[in-house]
């Protein structure tokens, strides 16, 4: 008697975290790389200053500042368009994601 084999399944993740590609053992990248989605947001909402973030291994943003110095709501709004993004982690030796600071001229 043949016994059924299993169907193959659609599986979804229920995480949203997208760290893109692998790099090869050794290599290291010295800044964090922000999705290009969210780059153009940025771009869109004519914010004219340019932007250091710091972000964790994880994605997650952990100092934000401004040259020059913007309102509260613009900045705000920022917040909430980084809050969602997908960063492609700096990465140490050995391909270790660590904790990098990138510039973003908006």
């Amino acid at each position: 008697m043949a016994t059924a084999s299993p169907l193959p399944a659609q599986l979804a993740s229920t995480e949203r975290l997208d760290r893109g590609g692998y790099l090869p053992f050794g290599a290291r990248q010295a800044e964090p790389v922000l999705d290009e989605r969210t780059a153009r947001r940025l771009r869109a909402l004519g914010v004219h200053a340019t932007m250091t973030v710091r972000v964790d291994g994880n994605g997650r943003v952990l100092a934000l500042s401004f040259t020059p110095p913007i309102d509260a709501m613009q900045r705000t709004r920022i917040l909430a368009l980084l809050a969602d993004a997908s960063w492609d982690p700096a990465v140490c030796g050995g391909g270790i994601p660590c904790t990098g600071e990138t510039t973003i001229r908006l």
